[in-house]
């Protein structure tokens, strides 16, 4: 049988006091078409912490309601391509959550905006997402995810997932690289992003009037390749997922895919270790037909 590890560099947060002092970590297991894989049991499971073998203390399936931030691109060019689609998008991205859950929209125009908790029928929904196309302009994506990261990692009892779907332009921002990094992940969140390229030569996501990044008064033009090279970095480092598409149409097949994704996962115990620094958290699993990978735990 075919063992596939996946590991992530997280100091895992301790659960409380128990004879173990044990740590968790969370796991998705999905099968080839993405679903989520219900019923794997402990003695399929191994722990390794550091390269070596820790004792599984418990396994189980994650039953804690989720918290999801949607953070969609709404600067002008952008919205130019997205904003007849993303009505559909969102829609059917929410319809496919687990119940219970929550999910907040935030927009990245000339400034990060907190819309509101996306619920109701459609047209509800569909009004919350007009009012994020309501204000275009730049695309501070770098700032949303680190304002909305801050605003999740509030959300107490429930695990977390930031989902942002940006075009490839260009974008501002007065934060470093290493801080957007550091300041999203610290909400305990999985990170998963969907880039798609059309538009991108018509200036999707671009400041007007500057034809090339400089900076100015604080304020540096971050260019695609920083875009995707931060979120595909958030996702990698967060056990979420990255996707790149050419074109728009295929952004909410992707965002189907995603919410299907998030609709379970397991949280595993197992004893650390007595040991100071990073803790390279690796999980294998004995079963074959199933993909899986090691999740950022909520606190």
């Amino acid at each position: 049988m075919r063992r596939i590890a996946l590991a992530l560099w997280a100091a895992a947060a301790p659960l409380g006091a128990t004879a173990e002092d044990a740590r968790s970590v969370a796991l998705v297991v999905t099968d080839a078409e993405g679903a989520f894989v219900p019923g794997i049991r402990a003695e399929e499971v191994r722990v390794l912490e550091n390269g070596e073998p820790r004792e599984l203390v418990a396994l189980e399936r994650d039953e804690r309601p989720l918290a999801v931030v949607l953070a969609l691109d709404t600067s002008t060019g952008a919205a130019r391509v997205f904003r007849g689609l993303a009505f559909d998008a969102v829609w059917s991205f929410l319809s496919r959550l687990p119940p219970g859950s929550k999910c907040t929209l935030w927009t990245t125009g000339d400034h990060p905006r907190k819309i509101g908790v996306l619920e109701g029928e459609r047209p509800a929904v569909e009004k919350r997402i007009a009012q994020g196309f309501g204000g275009d302009g730049g695309n501070t994506l770098l700032e949303t995810l680190v304002d909305a990261a801050d605003a999740l990692g509030r959300e107490s009892g429930r695990r977390r997932a930031l989902v942002a779907v940006s075009g490839a332009g260009a974008g501002h921002t007065t934060l470093s690289p290493g801080d957007v990094s550091s300041r999203v992940r610290r909400a305990g969140a999985r990170v998963l992003g969907v880039m798609y390229r059309e538009g991108e030569s018509a200036g999707a996501g671009s400041l007007s009037g500057l034809d090339a990044p400089r900076d100015a008064a604080n304020l540096t033009i971050v260019g695609p390749g920083d875009h995707e090279r931060i979120l595909s970095g958030l996702a990698q480092g967060t056990g979420g997922r990255f996707e790149s598409v050419p074109a728009v149409l295929g952004v909410g097949r992707i965002l189907e895919s995603l919410a299907a994704e998030l609709g379970g996962q397991y949280r595993l115990r197992y004893a650390p270790a007595d040991t100071k620094g990073p803790r390279r958290i690796e999980v294998r699993l004995a079963r074959s037909g199933v993909r899986w990978r090691v999740v950022i735990d909520t606190p």
